[in-house]
């Protein structure tokens, strides 16, 4: 964790651009469809050691209300990707909370049983009218994952987020 701090603790030094965290994404782990900027906050998704954290970088309510350890001059956090997180993210961004489909002639289910598939499917759908059912699970396949359904909607949250914020 010291590792990633220190990378993002150079980036608020550097007062990096989104155009330079999008051209150097990949230097940074970044997903890069997820970098976005809402109120004085630069937001993106990374994976470390395989585990995805939320940066923001900035400073203000946004920075505040998210959990997680606090970078140099307490402007900006590493934030897990928890239910506590999810419920803001779904907050602060409305696209990454379910709708309804009742305006869409096609809709598909893609129930995504372990958690990671949701991405390729919504990069499978991208470019067909095709209303994707993300968060699908019955009560059977909670019970023989053992998720429950707050697991599965973040889970779709997520992976919307990582694909959606530009």
């Amino acid at each position: 964790m010291e590792k990633l701090i220190n990378t993002y603790n150079k980036l608020l030094k550097e007062n990096i651009t989104i155009k330079e965290l999008k051209k150097n994404a990949a230097l940074y782990n970044i997903y890069p469809q997820s970098i976005y900027e809402q109120d004085n906050s630069i937001l993106f998704i990374i994976k470390h050691n395989n585990i995805k954290y939320l940066i923001l970088l900035g400073e203000g309510p946004l920075l505040d209300s998210f959990e997680g350890e606090s970078l140099s001059s307490n402007k900006g956090k590493i934030c897990p990707t928890n239910h506590v997180n999810s419920k803001l993210l779904r907050k602060y961004f409305p696209f990454t909370s379910p709708v309804s489909h009742k305006n869409h002639s096609i809709t598909l289910g893609l129930g995504d049983r372990l958690g990671l598939a949701s991405i390729g499917h919504i990069r499978l759908l991208k470019d067909y009218d095709v209303f994707p059912v993300l968060a699908q699970q019955s009560i059977r396949e909670l019970n023989l994952t053992s998720r429950d359904y707050n697991d599965v909607l973040d889970s779709a949250s997520w992976a919307v987020s990582k694909k959606v914020m530009i």
